[in-house]
Formats: C-alpha cells, structure tokens, sequence
C-alpha cells in the first residue's frame, strides 16, 4: 500500500509511475544498501 498528497492530478499514470518509483526506491535502501562509518566519517 502507497499512500501519498499528490495535490491536483493532471496526469494519472504519471503519479501512478512516481508513487511506485518511490516505493521501490525506498523498499532498495532499507532492504540493500549499507553507510560504512570509520574514523574518518562515511
């Protein structure tokens, strides 16, 4: 489930596009993507 404030939709398959985009953008960075701190910072 998506839930998203799209405001006045023009173009519906455009949001459509954009609110899976984010999804599956954000399920990438929590599920595979790792910040490696060392002395130095990042």
């Amino acid at each position: 489930m998506i839930g998203g404030d799209v405001g006045q939709i023009v173009n519906p398959d455009g949001v459509k596009s954009q609110l899976e985009g984010g999804a599956v953008q954000s399920a990438s960075w929590t599920l595979k993507e790792a910040v490696t701190f060392g002395p130095d910072g990042i």
